[in-house]
């Protein structure tokens, strides 16, 4: 599937960011156990709002205005609901705006720039970040701009019959509402967006969001029950357990999060030696290697490289062999050979998006040339349990924290 090798663009780097281009690995692996949350679709309500989005642009088909306008509309009635009833408690996209117009009472509902509850709705709300999500999960059909045939039997059987009224005033271009005389909000927060689930609505989300294959039904079963909070932290102790816990009842699931535990004991401390490294200019290479030693010393010593260079075709543009030659100088905590492959990593990258390098070598010294702010050199004490990365991982523990039976 195209899906599983190309990059999530909800995952996506903007800019120049991504100076060693771990986001093209961490991302193919993590498609292996995830295929269809993002590293920010964490709010299943939210995709509630995507699909009655895609209902109401079908709905309303025909008229001279597009799809997105009728989407960026419903998403406003969404947020200024669910911030009137919920206030604090309401966690939803553009929520400082939306809660300071709600305070007043009466809001604008427009797809005009000046009355979007985002800087650019359409790119960072729900349509630029859940389509694809939702697409991709069997809720909706983004060329024909509508929720798919389950997802239709679903909206009608819960809400839709309670939301059709909206339609009138969603056709209009700039609606004035109330929030405390209009009715509509109400079914809007209390009805159709509440924040616990029916057992229709578990039932039918659980199949949609948490079981796209065999292994990513089997991936939340085994997941260690530890990790199904609202902010979970992985760590390679934590992926070892929930691989252990999978290899009985699926040995290709069980590999994907061995290679996902695997390339995160390397990618993690190479993104954080390149943050530190940017807070090193003018230093020269051997007190940088003199730090490094004293502060990690022979902590890589067991390092399974032989594992991680199975990783090689997950390493684009050439760049596998600099991240083998940077696991073995942490194996070996050769320290300066480290140094020097991380930041000739970066001048490889930048230079195949057409950028300059962030850190370059003259005359034995760092010259930093990114604006970035550096990080504090990880502890010793931390790096055994050290994870930086998404794979999706954290993304499928939220919702099935979520969808979890009360």
């Amino acid at each position: 599937m195209p899906f599983l090798t190309q990059l999530d663009p909800n995952a996506r780097i903007k800019g120049s960011r991504d100076p060693l281009g771990v986001q093209a690995v961490w991302t193919l692996l993590g498609r292996e156990v995830v295929p269809n949350l993002s590293t920010v679709t964490t709010a299943v309500r939210d995709f509630t709002a995507t699909m009655i989005g895609y209902a109401f642009a079908q709905h309303l088909e025909g008229r001279e205005e597009s799809a997105v306008t009728i989407f960026l509309r419903w998403e406003q009635w969404a947020a200024y609901s669910r911030a009137f009833h919920f206030r604090k408690e309401a966690a939803l996209r553009g929520i400082e705006r939306v809660r300071m117009e709600a305070e007043k009472g009466n809001v604008r509902i427009s797809a005009a720039r000046e009355h979007q509850i985002l800087s650019n709705q359409k790119t960072y709300g729900l349509w630029g970040l859940y389509s694809m999500p939702s697409e991709k999960s069997g809720l909706v059909e983004t060329k024909a701009v509508c929720p798919t045939p389950d997802a239709w039997k679903m909206l009608e059987s819960v809400c839709w019959p309670r939301l059709k009224p909206l339609a009138a005033k969603l056709a209009q271009p700039l609606c004035r509402v109330s929030l405390e005389k209009e009715p509509l909000v109400d079914v809007i927060a209390l009805e159709v967006l509440k924040p616990h689930f029916s057992k229709l609505e578990r039932s039918f989300y659980t199949r949609h969001l948490l079981e796209q294959s065999a292994d990513q039904r089997l991936a939340v079963l085994t997941m260690p029950e530890v990790l199904r909070v609202s902010r979970p932290e992985l760590s390679p102790p934590l992926l070892r357990e929930w691989r252990d816990r999978a290899a009985g009842h699926s040995s290709t699931l069980a590999e994907n999060l061995e290679r996902v535990r695997v390339a995160e004991t390397v990618l993690a401390p190479a993104v954080w030696l390149f943050s530190w490294l940017l807070g090193r200019d003018g230093q020269k290479l051997a007190a940088v290697e003199k730090d490094l030693r004293q502060e990690w010393g022979t902590a890589f010593a067991k390092l399974e490289v032989d594992a991680f260079a199975k990783l090689r075709g997950y390493f684009k543009n050439g760049t596998s062999d600099g991240w083998l030659r940077m696991a073995e100088a942490m194996k070996a905590a050769d320290y300066r050979q480290l140094v020097l492959e991380v930041t000739g990593l970066c001048s490889d990258v930048m230079k195949q998006r057409g950028g300059s390098a962030w850190i370059t070598m003259e005359a034995g010294a760092l010259r930093v040339h990114a604006q970035e702010k550096p990080a504090a050199l990880v502890s010793r004490a931390r790096l055994s349990e050290l994870w930086t990365h998404s794979y999706f991982l954290d993304s499928l523990a939220v919702v099935a924290a979520a969808l979890k039976e009360d």
